[in-house]
């Protein structure tokens, strides 16, 4: 479960079973992105160290969950900042195949990623 606090930008994965918070993940422009603010995220799969975030002016950014909460800057592994031109409204790993993800944005386009790739 996540959510995305619209005053410090931050989005936050919650652990259902627990209720607590196992990761915030600071918003894009805390490392040089253009966007102020996350708008969602997804995880390959229960057991990954790995969360893909979408951004308010369309970008995807990829982070080490483990690296969060010592290292945010060392956390960022990659981004995808081309594809979108507005809004990323959600962002879905398949579930067979985890290296690839869709995304959906404002801007009308659904995009399929193949995360090996180091860019878009």
């Amino acid at each position: 479960i996540h959510n995305q606090n619209p005053n410090d930008g931050f989005l936050r994965l919650f652990d259902a079973r627990t209720g607590s918070c196992t990761a915030s993940i600071p918003p894009p422009s805390r490392y040089g992105a253009r966007e102020r603010r996350g708008t969602c995220l997804a995880l390959p799969g229960s057991d990954s160290v790995m969360v893909a975030t979408g951004g308010a002016k369309g970008s995807i950014h990829f982070h080490d969950i483990r690296k969060l909460s010592t290292e945010p800057q060392a956390a960022l592994l990659g981004s995808y900042v081309d594809s979108h031109t507005d809004e990323i409204t959600t962002l879905a790993f398949h579930p067979t195949t985890p290296t690839l993800l869709a995304s959906g944005s404002e801007d009308g386009l659904v995009t399929l990623f193949n995360t090996r790739a180091a860019t878009e």
